[in-house]
Formats: structure tokens, sequence, C-alpha cells
């Protein structure tokens, strides 16, 4: 490694890197003979000798009222980069939850009617107790091969259910009878607006389940997918028919 990407890894700039190479040269000078030694305008070598003196690579003293520069130890150096280290191990933790929980994303693919069930029931795992859907119970059924019965479960778990769905569409016999009694709340989407397949939005996910007999679906997590999707869902429910 040259000395340069050496002294740049310490966060040291290419000006701040002549200053401090000519300050080790000179060992001890004014701020005056460091500019012309760096070849660096005065007013500039000011601002890159206080750098050096807060990293503690050189001290700044007075003589004859004469401000002067002094030259640390170049083993100093190792002592700048173990404190870096030894700061970024301290707030490590913190920057790895901010990485999994503001900026990660995560794309899982299910297939086949086994798979669309998965995704389905995974909502019985949902911690906000309230999962919003929108889409098509007809094409949920068609996608699931008619096996998507988790009520009961959801039920027990008191996670409250709030559906969007077309007026026209093909609902069980108690579905929307039963409302209060499953946990349930139905409004019918404005007419000419339909969602194909079936969307859950809970928690920090959102679980898409496309209308194809075969049955495929994904689950995206993101807080900020999540979130702009619940809005959508809200703004949605606002303008939508009771039943």
């Amino acid at each position: 490694m040259s000395i340069n990407k050496a002294l740049g890894s310490v966060g040291l700039d290419e000006k701040s890197r002549k200053t401090y190479l000519a300050l080790l040269k000179l060992g001890d000078a004014t701020a005056a003979n460091v500019a012309q030694r760096a070849g660096l305008p005065r007013t500039t070598t000011y601002h890159h000798l206080r750098n050096l003196v807060n990293l503690g690579l050189a001290s700044k003293y007075q003589s004859r009222k004469i401000t002067r520069y002094a030259a640390e130890n170049a083993d100093r150096l190792k002592g700048v980069i173990e404190g870096k280290l030894a700061l970024l191990e301290k707030y490590l933790p913190d920057i790895r939850k901010l990485s999994s929980t503001e900026r990660h994303i995560n794309l899982r693919l299910f297939e086949g009617s086994e798979g669309v069930q998965q995704i389905a029931q995974e909502e019985l795992e949902c911690r906000e107790k309230i999962v919003r859907s929108i889409g098509s119970h007809a094409d949920l059924r068609k996608a699931s091969n008619g096996r998507i019965t988790f009520t009961s479960r959801r039920v027990e778990k008191k996670i409250f259910s709030r559906c969007l769905r077309p007026r026209k569409d093909e609902f069980k016999k108690g579905w929307l009878e039963n409302q209060q009694k499953d946990l349930r709340e139905v409004r019918f989407l404005p007419d000419g607006l339909a969602v194909p397949g079936m969307i859950f939005i809970y928690d920090n996910k959102v679980a898409i389940i496309t209308p194809e007999e075969e049955g495929l679906g994904f689950i995206v997590t993101s807080r900020t997918f999540s979130q702009s999707l619940k809005n959508i869902f809200d703004g949605l429910w606002a303008i939508s028919s009771r039943t």
C-alpha cells in the first residue's frame, strides 16, 4: 500500500495528506512554511493543519506570539485507525439495525396452490393485528384450488380483517353476513374498479397472489413499500361502499 493510500484510510484527503507529509519533513514549522513545502495556499493550509490537530497527528503551540505546528510521532496513525475501528465497533449494532429495518427489501416467490395457501396463512403471524386485503375472492379460490380456510384461526389470534372487494365477487355463504363474528369488515370497491388476484397488506409485508389457475404469488418485505400500499388502501377504503 502506498503512503497516500495509507493516509487516505485514516480520512485524510489529498491536500491534508500533502500538509501532513510536509509537516513530517519539517518536524516543526509555521503555517507559512508548511504551505510553501506542500505547495498549497496559506489559507487552505490553515484548514488542513487544524484537521491534523483534531485527529491527533499534529500539535499546535505559541512561540514568541507566533503559532507553530509540530508533527506527532508517525505511530499516532495507528492510534487514529484503532480509534475509528473502536467507534465503528460501538455503533455497528445500530448500523445493522438500520440496514435490516429501514432499507432491507426481501422478496420470496411461491408457486402452486400450496404456495398460495402458505402466502395467505402467513397473515396469521401479523403483529399489528389488522390485515388489509384487496382483490377478488373468485381469483383467490382459483389460485388456491379453493383451499383457503383459516378464518377460525385468525379469529382465535384476534387479528382483524379489513377487505375491499368488487360488488359482484363470488362470496361464500355467510361471508358477508358474519362480519362481526369473524372480525371482518367488508366494503365494495367503486363500480368499474377491479383488482385481479389478491393483495394482503400487514406489518411490513405485502403479499400478492396472481389470478393464475396454477397458483403464483410473492411476498415483499419492505417497510416503505408496505406503508405506501397501506396509504393507497386507506384512500380506497374511504371512497368505497359499506355492505
